[in-house]
């Protein structure tokens, strides 16, 4: 493994540590070596009684790139 590469998965346990829920996962959007977005999974719902976890940490980092992705708004084309 390369040096980037370990870099990355350190600062993705760190991370993962800060997560405040009991299974602590972290995931990051990267290119060439470099973070573009690095998350943990963040809050809880409740569905009846139950308690789940649901924000996925790798969807609160490609959202944290691409925040239009998640809503129902068309985005404008530009033609050239």
């Amino acid at each position: 493994m390369s040096q980037k590469q370990m870099s990355i998965i350190s600062k993705l346990l760190h991370v993962a540590k800060s997560s405040h829920q009991k299974r602590k996962l972290a995931a990051a959007v990267c290119q060439g070596g470099k973070i573009l977005s690095i998350n943990s999974n963040s809050h809880r719902s409740k569905f009846g009684s139950e308690i789940r976890g649901c924000g996925h940490s790798e969807i609160e980092a490609i959202h944290s790139i691409y925040p239009h992705l998640f809503t129902h708004k068309k985005l404008k084309r530009q033609y050239v």
